[in-house]
């Protein structure tokens, strides 16, 4: 019994390390995270952040007092005062939830976040093929807060652009990226194909995915500031248009509160729609981030002052107008 109890002990050991290396808090309220104690910065070795000055890990923050509560945003200047320069940086790139929810420990190694048999083979570790620890629920499901727009909807196997139809604003929205840094764009039209905005900045380096899902954010939030009332937003990165329209597409982990935090800003609109299209009909926007990730500064540019390159493809889409 002893030695049986020994090797029942040295097993969950090896589970408790095991879990360490994966398991990591998803940002919600931030009341349950102890910023000194919990995992819960994805993006650094062992998920726990450094203090800037060894000090300040004996005060109890909890990740909440980091916030911004006015603006729905991390204060960046404790933020840096508190942490670690690299690691402070990585928590900028954190999202915070527009809509309250708690927060979520999950398991980094899988895309949804679930810990399972499975993943711990893939992990390496045979020996615990038999662990039935449990360390995330599957991501709620948060109903659809847009009225989808029925007619003019582009044909999503379309190589061309398709104007809305009046009194409604399209908004494209791409993403660029190259080893350091990525860039957002936004174009916004309308029925007859002429350049109301285009915006871009440089963003922080991260996965495809997440710089496209920030793309869109971005145009949401750019919509409500210029009290637009019928949006369609469109765009080339499937799986984020997926995530938003199709019930069943529950997003990763990696996109999860980009993804809610849209949901959540598109009830300012109505109608509003999401529509995947292919990179032929996205051109603009693609255009446009290419030329934000090698612009300096950000940007916003109208009609009347969009660079060469730019001009043409917009040029080229509001041709479609005047066919049709």
């Amino acid at each position: 019994p002893i030695k049986s109890a020994s090797h029942t002990w040295r097993a969950i050991e090896s589970a408790k390390k095991l879990i360490e290396k994966g398991a990591c808090y998803l940002l919600g309220d931030g009341k349950s995270i102890n910023i000194w104690v919990d995992p819960w910065v994805p993006w650094i070795e062992g998920f726990k952040p450094k203090p800037r000055i060894e000090e300040y890990s004996h005060i109890p923050f909890k990740a909440h007092h980091l916030f911004d509560q006015s603006m729905k945003s991390w204060d960046s200047g404790m933020v840096k005062e508190i942490f670690a320069p690299a690691d402070a940086q990585s928590i900028l790139t954190i999202p915070i939830p527009l809509s309250p929810r708690q927060d979520k420990l999950i398991w980094l190694p899988d895309p949804k976040g679930i810990f399972s048999v499975k993943s711990v083979h893939q992990e390496g570790k045979a020996d615990l093929a038999k662990a039935k620890l449990n360390v995330a629920a599957r991501f709620s499901e948060l109903s659809k807060v847009y009225s989808p727009i029925t007619n003019h909807s582009p044909d999503p196997l379309s190589t061309s652009w398709f104007p809305p139809p009046p009194e409604c604003i399209k908004i494209n929205v791409d993403a660029a990226l190259n080893s350091s840094k990525s860039a957002l764009a936004v174009v916004a039209r309308n029925h007859l194909g002429d350049v109301l905005f285009v915006w871009g900045k440089q963003h922080h380096l991260c996965t495809p995915s997440q710089a496209e899902a920030s793309a869109l954010l971005w145009a949401v939030q750019l919509a409500i500031q210029n009290h637009w009332n019928a949006v369609i937003f469109e765009g080339d990165a499937k799986i984020c248009f997926d995530a938003l329209t199709l019930p069943d597409q529950t997003p990763g982990w990696q996109l999860s509160t980009l993804i809610s935090n849209i949901r959540c800003l598109s009830s300012n609109f109505l109608p509003c729609n999401f529509c995947w299209v292919r990179r032929a009909a996205n051109s603009a926007a693609h255009e446009a981030a290419s030329f934000a990730l090698i612009s300096v500064l950000p940007f916003c540019f109208s009609e009347g002052n969009l660079p060469p390159s730019l001009e043409a493809v917009c040029k080229g889409d509001a041709s479609v107008c005047r066919s049709s």
